[in-house]
């Protein structure tokens, strides 16, 4: 595609922080990374306007912000003659019951000088968020331009499940991923686990019983001296080793 047309409701959701802003914006880089144009009209300017200028709510300037995403167009002669036209088509079809028809008279002039300005600027598609304005294309028949919802080609990648990942492994300690050095498992407060063995074995496979234990001597009554034991070495006195 060499060129395309935002309708303004697709930039009163991105201004508006509405869910569908993300995948806009996705579709934005992607149609200027391949030198697609993007075009929108004067009349978008009027609409994206309204909602700066609501009682109650903060004054901006989004025609400086609708400026850096789209090119805006005037309307010229052949636009305004081609949106009475496709107007004309829309009021030959007839009449429709009294509260769709007070609907569409307020609506129907807007998406036909929409629609008129895509044609003129010969854009191949024209993106917008409003069911009602996707639905003119069959209501008038028209083949020379696509209609479609902003949803970029190829969808954006979504990080946020790997960075919920990482924000729940932030508390890790390092007890926790500290090794007790000689490959035997740790809990996470660093204590090493033993693994318990049947029949009252250890790790070496003896019985508990047949370990060595330790003898322990008992403590002489109060006011004795303990008697020594000469080293096994040693040789009563007198003897000599002649």
């Amino acid at each position: 595609m060499e060129s395309v047309y935002f309708e303004s409701s697709v930039f009163i959701a991105v201004l508006n922080g509405e869910p569908t802003g993300k995948q806009i914006r996705s579709l934005l880089r992607e149609l200027k990374k391949n030198g697609v144009r993007i075009y929108t009209s004067i009349i978008t300017v009027q609409e994206i306007s309204v909602l700066s200028f609501r009682r109650g709510t903060v004054a901006a300037d989004p025609v400086s912000k609708l400026s850096k995403m789209a090119r805006v167009s005037g309307i010229t002669k052949e636009m305004a003659l081609t949106a009475a036209k496709l107007e004309a088509q829309v009021k030959d079809q007839g009449k429709l019951p009294k509260e769709e028809q007070i609907s569409e008279n307020r609506r129907r002039k807007w998406d036909c000088f929409h629609i008129a300005a895509a044609m003129c600027l010969k854009c191949e598609c024209v993106y917008s968020c409003d069911g009602g304005f996707l639905k003119r294309k069959t209501q008038l028949g028209i083949d020379s331009l696509r209609f479609s919802e902003p949803i970029p080609d190829a969808p954006p990648l979504d990080l946020e499940p790997a960075k919920e990942k990482r924000s729940e492994r932030t508390d890790i300690t390092s007890t926790e991923i500290r090794g007790s050095g000689d490959g035997s498992p740790e809990d996470k407060a660093g204590a090493q686990v033993t693994e318990a063995k049947p029949d009252g074995k250890e790790a070496d496979g003896k019985p508990e019983g047949d370990k060595a234990k330790a003898v322990v001597a008992p403590l002489p009554p109060v006011g004795e001296s303990p008697e020594i034991q000469p080293p096994a070495s040693a040789k009563p006195a007198g003897e000599s080793d002649h």
